[in-house]
């Protein structure tokens, strides 16, 4: 039972969190967009419909074959799903980078980011436990399956990822997750660890733009280096209009492309726990990012059923790589336990 300071003390939390992040204004909604059905054209290229407020109607490639490949590439993304703990082991920098692109529809089809508690997005805390379950867990099927305490159990050390998960009686990463309880699991505890962050470490207050919101060239540089260099997911912060901002891991920086008279401009493919996927973009010549998603806690439709998203103009960021040295030391500690010759092959710079 909760004393009555405590209960009161929570009150003026809950109060000053929301005072303080409702002030922030960065960014505004300049257009709305509706997603076509994904379809693949004679070129290839998937199109988003945009009406601004001021001209007609635009349409605009957006590479969106990238973003959903894995339906194309059958038994390897399989395979990369049945990790076991070998598979963990030797897998290489580029091979968690594959992961975290096949894994996109399949998260999001599982456990999306809902409404918590509050009614506020649950999305940092659904970004944690994907970015832990895509690099500290591992499959064995011959083991037997879980009861459903064991199960809350493996979904609290994933959401706390301080050591490396075993997923016993599952073929995949894919069929943990599309297990029913599985999923009810999910969504409990990380309700549950957004009132204790949120309110108890007060975690909204540590949340602070990790860089430069002058340099957006600087931050795409960064990404894009990023990327390139090191081959790994990066994490990146949007601040958005209004109360939360929201993260997604980069994947891949498409090459420079234009349509019609708009300038040209960069997609940044990403792994995302929205329902509808965020399409984020960068225009160098007017040094700005471009957010294409749904925005406000729930997903509008258009009279086809399509999706409607509301285009931000958010500042980005690269958010905290150092995050990395704690799972490559995870990584370490665990292969050598099982008796692997060498270290984990995954290999994170000691600086970034």
């Amino acid at each position: 039972m909760r004393s009555p300071l405590f209960l009161i003390g929570l009150i003026l939390n809950m109060a000053t969190a929301w005072a303080i992040v409702g002030a922030k204004t960065t960014g505004a909604i300049k257009e709305n967009v509706t997603h076509q059905p994904l379809m693949k054209p004679a070129d290839g290229k998937f199109r988003m419909t945009f009406k601004p407020e001021d001209g007609p109607p635009k349409m605009i490639p957006t590479d969106r074959q990238e973003k959903d490949f894995a339906a194309f590439l059958g038994e390897d993304a399989q395979n990369v799903m049945a990790r076991d703990e070998k598979t963990l082991c030797h897998s290489s920098n580029q091979d968690f980078l594959f992961l975290f692109r096949t894994a996109d529809n399949m998260l999001r089809s599982s456990v999306h980011n809902f409404k918590g508690p509050l009614g506020t997005g649950v999305c940092w805390w659904m970004s944690d436990f994907q970015f832990h379950f895509l690099f500290l867990t591992y499959v064995n099927p011959k083991a037997p399956r879980p009861t459903r305490e064991a199960k809350q159990a493996i979904v609290q050390s994933i959401l706390q990822g301080k050591s490396v998960t075993e997923l016993p009686g599952y073929a995949s990463l894919a069929e943990f997750m599309q297990d029913p309880e599985v999923q009810h699991i999910i969504k409990r505890q990380i309700s549950d660890k957004f009132l204790v962050d949120s309110f108890v470490k007060m975690r909204w207050a540590n949340r602070k733009p990790p860089g430069n919101a002058n340099d957006m060239s600087g931050e795409f540089r960064r990404i894009q280096t990023f990327l390139n260099t090191h081959k790994l997911p990066a994490p990146i912060y949007l601040d958005l209009p209004g109360p939360p901002a929201h993260t997604i891991f980069a994947v891949k920086v498409m090459e420079a492309a234009t349509f019609g008279n708009v300038p040209p401009f960069h997609n940044i493919l990403s792994l995302d726990s929205n329902a509808v996927p965020t399409q984020l973009s960068f225009t160098p010549s007017e040094a700005k990012f471009r957010a294409y998603m749904s925005w406000g806690g729930s997903v509008k439709r258009d009279k086809n059923n399509m999706p409607i998203l509301d285009v931000l103009e958010p500042k980005v960021y690269l958010d905290h790589p150092e995050r990395y040295h704690l799972i490559k030391a995870l990584l370490d500690g665990f292969c050598k336990s099982k008796g692997f010759k060498g270290p984990a092959k995954l290999q994170v710079p000691k600086a970034f």
